[in-house]
């Protein structure tokens, strides 16, 4: 075992390209090294802005990596030659980094970050909140620009410390204005997009909160490491014959007490531990697609009420329609829930009718459009709640869509056997192994997804429920050639189209 003490991580959070993280990194550099600390710069990308260059001057550079991929040249830092040079602190720009492929280097930068801190080295480092892995998808919501290089949090939260580099958007832009963060000919571009003002107020206040809620963890860790209390007992020490009684009758007393805990977890194990599942996959799940909404959301309408920032007509519409796409993400999960739970209870009501296939598609496709649709009109129509119908074709179509590789498209047949309608969503993704379908219809799973939007995990859950529900079946086939079908299947209406509703509830299908 290795005895090396790890590297400690310093981070410096920006909210925006510009805000001074790299100048404030190298200057924490310069003042280390005034005082004696053996500081390299492992890779500082100064993008032609002149005080960040002058930042590095007394400030020893390893020489960067030359690489070559797909007939372009490029620089990367050199990680074995900074793991040889042995310094004390290291400086490496952009976090996020993606390095260029080849002579088996670390797919990302972070990585090099992490070999360095692995073998001592303290690390400084510059990140935007954009490029963190929770807080991606928000951002791209809030800018309209994906990011794609990102940073797992965890990378981030174990570092020894976070400093926020903030300031004021209007002083950003000022900034941006006078040439000091990209060159003139991208100028105008940044101010009209990326660096609105709208913008900008959203993607700080984004950052304050992360920020706040590492502090808050740090503060609950550092609370849970109360001093320890020495308890000092005294008596009569016991002789020697007299403790191998006591150690006798203490071993028959553990043994007793062993057992009866033994049985008592056996009858119970069973129902802990599916409720233990449960608990952790809903924490898991509410904790990122609830937060994100939320997140989101709350910056918007924290920008809009903002008055240090005045906003173009044009920004208002997008922070507006930001909040308003963000409640609407939470009213559907948060409907979800009570639709799952009021299934689960036999308290959802349903009104049953005679229900056209060609009548509920084209609502429930509106939010998938790229969809193959097979021609429903000759098929007859079944006993259901056109609405909860609806709810459940889109779900299996949106799950679908998800696994469904770029370029190949989502099918929807319909064919009537035996006094039946079976409905198929076909998707031509990776498919699910055998072993994997018994938690396929488990509410908050989401086996084989990769995204961080793909909600709470209850679509199947919710749609083979609200299926049953309506004396149907929902179930899953192998795709031919590749991929996964959902099976649908419905009786056949008995009075036709137009005819009145009949009321039944969940809890009596």
């Amino acid at each position: 075992m290795s005895d090396v003490r790890p590297g400690r991580l310093k981070v410096y959070l920006g909210a925006a390209p510009g805000v001074g993280k790299t100048y404030r990194m190298l200057d924490e550099g310069r003042r280390r090294a005034s005082r004696g600390v053996d500081v390299v710069v492992g890779f500082v990308e100064c993008h032609g802005r002149p005080h960040t260059e002058a930042m590095l001057e007394g400030l020893e550079t390893v020489p960067r990596l030359a690489c070559a991929h797909r007939g372009g040249h490029f620089e990367e830092m050199d990680l074995a030659a900074v793991l040889a040079r042995r310094p004390q602190v290291t400086i490496v720009d952009e976090c996020a980094h993606t390095n260029v492929p080849g002579d088996g280097r670390n797919p990302e930068r972070w990585q090099d970050i992490e070999a360095l801190l692995g073998a001592g080295i303290d690390v400084l480092t510059a990140l935007n909140i954009q490029h963190l892995e929770s807080l991606n998808d928000v951002v791209e919501k809030i800018t309209r620009v994906p990011q794609h290089e990102t940073v797992p949090d965890e990378v981030v939260r174990r570092a020894s410390q976070i400093e926020p580099v903030d300031i004021h958007p209007e002083g950003l832009r000022r900034r941006m204005a006078h040439g000091s963060i990209y060159a003139p000919e991208k100028i105008d571009a940044a101010l009209a997009n990326y660096l609105r003002p709208g913008n900008l107020t959203a993607l700080r206040q984004l950052a304050l909160l992360w920020v706040a809620d590492r502090v808050d963890e740090a503060l609950q860790e550092y609370r849970s490491r109360r001093p320890r209390r020495l308890l000092a007992l005294r008596g009569r020490t016991l002789s020697f014959s007299e403790r191998r009684v006591l150690a006798v009758f203490a071993a028959h007393v553990g043994s007793a007490v062993e057992r009866a805990r033994l049985a008592e977890a056996a009858a119970e194990v069973e129902p802990v531990k599916a409720a233990d599942r449960l608990r952790t996959a809903l924490l898991r799940a509410v904790g990122h697609d609830l937060r994100t909404p939320l997140a989101a959301g709350w910056a918007a309408v924290t920008s809009l009420r903002s008055r240090d920032v005045a906003f173009s007509e044009e920004d208002r519409e997008e922070l507006l329609a930001t909040a308003d796409e963000s409640m609407a993400k939470l009213s559907r999960l948060v409907e979800n829930l009570l639709d799952l739970s009021r299934l689960e209870a036999g308290a959802l009501t349903l009104n049953l009718r005679a229900t056209s296939l060609a009548e509920v598609l084209p609502m429930a496709l509106v939010d998938v459009p790229e969809v193959e649709v097979a021609d429903v009109e000759d098929i007859p129509a079944v006993l259901a709640d056109p609405p909860l119908l609806e709810r459940v074709i889109a779900n299996l179509v949106g799950n679908a869509a998800r696994h469904t590789p770029p370029g190949k498209g989502v099918l929807v047949t319909a064919s009537a056997l035996a006094g039946r309608v079976e409905l198929r969503v076909v998707d031509q993704g990776p498919g699910l192994p055998a072993d994997g379908r018994d938690r396929l219809f488990e509410p908050f799973q989401r086996l084989g997804d990769t995204d961080n939007t793909t909600g709470l995990g209850l679509g199947l859950a919710l749609a083979r429920g609200l299926t049953e529900a309506m004396n149907g079946t929902l179930g899953p086939e192998d795709t031919p050639g590749g991929g996964l079908t959902m099976v649908v299947s419905l009786p056949f209406a008995a009075q036709p189209v137009g005819a009145g509703p009949t009321e039944q509830s969940a809890g009596g299908a």
